[in-house]
């Protein structure tokens, strides 16, 4: 089936078209009959129409800033914050805007999300048995 709106063939039976997103329906039943919702829906798709020419996806060649990163690559930077003054250091750079790539950054916003959770339980443990160790004292 052909959408009327804007040429692109969808599948049999279905309701909205995948182009535009027009309403298929009202093409295979009464064309003839004009309400207010048609011409809402008719609004409507000339803008859905008019805002999916701007979509322009990532090509496959051409990723960029959504480049994926490779087991190897999780592994190499996993090493690399595992430095510990480089790695931490280079942990903020990635993490607040020193590379252009989503993915990369991303990974290293969790990553730098893990080391504050392991500090914050490093230090409760800390002086949790600090407390501890003093209770015992003041007892003996």
């Amino acid at each position: 089936m052909r959408c009327e709106y804007c040429g692109t063939e969808n599948v049999d039976g279905a309701r909205f078209c995948k182009g535009c997103g027009g309403d298929l329906t009202q093409q295979n039943g009464a064309a003839g009959q004009s309400n207010r919702s048609d011409h809402s829906n008719e609004n409507w798709n000339a803008t859905a129409r008019q805002n999916s020419s701007n979509i322009n996806p990532p090509q496959v060649g051409d990723m960029g800033d959504y480049q994926p990163i490779s087991m190897w690559g999780y592994f190499g930077y996993e090493l690399l914050f595992a430095i510990p003054c480089v790695g931490f250091i280079m942990l903020l750079v990635f993490s607040f805007g020193g590379t252009k790539n989503v993915n990369l950054r991303n990974f290293a916003r969790s990553y730098f999300c893990f080391y504050i959770v392991v500090i914050v339980l490093m230090l409760f443990l800390f002086f949790s048995t600090g407390m501890a160790s003093m209770m015992g004292r003041m007892y003996y």
